[in-house]
């Protein structure tokens, strides 16, 4: 079994109080109503909202939902985001109004495709001295692939596997200079929106199963980002399995920040693709 664990901070002027009452507690109303294009209605099967509360989520039907990269004046790239499931049911775990946390788990529905056991999630709002919070997002999905084995096929043979694998969202990977260790630099030829990129590793640890690299050019590069950067480490489990943890850098000139939802797209791409790979290695 492996898990994969995905954190995400996001920090916002809005009160952690206000936030979490409204994107937690109010939810349910909130959120149908801002973005029904991503999720339609929720609607409490089991419970009485708190632990143990069964819901099922029912999602936008195909319509664009746009997003952007935007600083403190004005929007600076939109794109569109289009749900691919119709349903899910979720369980709550834990409802935590004084240390403003909450955690629920996706317990049915069309998400979970297999290899997927189960995605759980865990959702803490933090309060900042200026008076407004971060909100940290963690989710974590099981799966059934030993650590060793994902790290030689999805590190180390990832520019043979990528492109067989998922050739829609990766066409080719050219190595244009190096041996496949530190300062290497290769060009990745997408199968999506972007184009290529050209990216530099920055670190190969095989005794520690980690890799670090760093997007150096391309379009996915637009202004105001001004680099990306990717560490990745896979860490074995009592269970035979691994936990993999990526990290995402973006850096952004001036005061310039991503939207939240530009984000979470880029997390849903990344483990989509993940779990192509996944299901090839449980094949294979």
């Amino acid at each position: 079994m492996g898990v994969t664990t995905y954190d995400m901070e996001v920090e916002t002027a809005v009160p952690a109080a206000k936030l979490y009452q409204s994107f937690i507690l109010d939810g349910d109303t909130l959120v149908p109503k801002v973005v029904p294009q991503a999720m339609k209605s929720v609607e409490i099967l089991e419970g009485d909202g708190g632990a143990g509360t069964i819901k099922l989520i029912t999602f936008g039907e195909g319509k664009s939902l746009t997003y952007s990269l935007y600083n403190s004046q004005s929007s600076i790239l939109q794109k569109d985001i289009r749900s691919q499931f119709k349903s899910v049911k979720h369980k709550i775990d834990e409802v935590d109004k004084d240390n403003m946390s909450y955690s629920y788990s996706i317990i049915e529905g069309d998400v979970l495709v297999d290899p997927l056991e189960s995605i759980s999630y865990h959702i803490k709002v933090v309060p900042t001295d200026q008076g407004g919070c971060i909100l940290k997002h963690k989710s974590i999905y099981t799966c059934k692939v030993p650590a060793a084995k994902l790290y030689q096929s999805f590190i180390l043979d990832g520019d043979t596997l990528f492109p067989k694998v998922a050739p829609q969202a990766m066409k080719s990977v050219e190595i244009l200079e190096g041996d496949g260790g530190a300062g290497t630099i290769k060009l990745i030829t997408f199968g999506s929106q972007f184009k290529s990129v050209k990216h530099k590793i920055d670190e190969v640890d095989k005794d520690n199963l980690s890799y670090s690299y760093s997007i150096i050019e391309g379009d996915i590069l637009v202004d105001p980002l001004e680099s990306i950067s990717y560490h990745i480490k896979l860490v074995p489990t009592d269970q035979g399995g691994c936990i993999l943890k990526h990290q995402s850098i973006y850096t952004c000139k001036g005061d310039v920040k991503i939207a939240e939802e530009d984000i979470k797209k880029g997390k849903e791409k990344a483990q989509g693709l993940f779990k192509a790979i996944e299901a090839y290695l449980l094949a294979n």
